[in-house]
């Protein structure tokens, strides 16, 4: 468990948490259908180990999640929502300054919205407000499940900027791990 001022990061799997179902509940609702994958999948991964999920919990009550992917040279972080009940206060921002923390000096990589639209850009400000920069690459998300397209995207960096070997890897590597998909999309 990860403290910072009245959160606490609590790693979970859906074997061994009560809180498993409020994330599944929260991921379905705040992310579209191809910005994310089935629940069963998502379940599986974190059974496994390789999916990583932290239940954001304040005062004993589930607020929020995060997930990532342990690459050992970088940390992916791949879904980040809050509860709109908790939302305010800063919570958001304590959860990414843990998150970041957490990751013990190692490069930590976002996916982010093109800034098309008013949310999109307060988005984009809020990771920049916290360390993050945007890697200047072209990036699609692939899509989660078979029926979509891909997303355009940025990726996102905190820890170190990225050159373009660089970001060739962590594409390839979050492609191939994350994705399942072995080309350039």
């Amino acid at each position: 468990m990860y403290l910072c001022r009245m959160i606490a990061l609590e790693r979970i799997t859906p074997a061994e948490s009560g809180l498993w179902g409020s994330v599944e509940r929260l991921y379905s609702e705040a992310f579209p259908p191809e910005e994310r994958r089935a629940v069963e999948r998502m379940r599986a991964l974190a059974d496994s180990g390789r999916l990583q999920v932290e239940a954001v919990v304040r005062e004993g009550e589930f607020c929020g999640f995060i997930t990532w992917w342990d690459f050992g040279e970088f940390v992916f972080g791949e879904h980040f929502a809050v509860l709109p009940e908790c939302r305010g206060g800063g919570i958001g921002g304590k959860v990414i300054d843990a998150f970041t923390a957490m990751a013990g000096g190692r490069t930590v990589v976002i996916e982010v919205e093109l800034p098309t639209d008013d949310l999109a850009r307060r988005r984009i400000g809020f990771y920049r407000r916290h360390g993050f920069e945007v890697a200047d690459f072209p990036y699609e998300q692939p899509p989660y499940e078979a029926g979509y397209d891909g997303v355009p995207m940025h990726i996102m960096t905190h820890g170190a900027g990225l050159s373009a070997q660089e970001f060739e890897r962590v594409r390839k590597r979050i492609y191939e791990e994350v994705y399942g998909v072995d080309k350039e999309f």
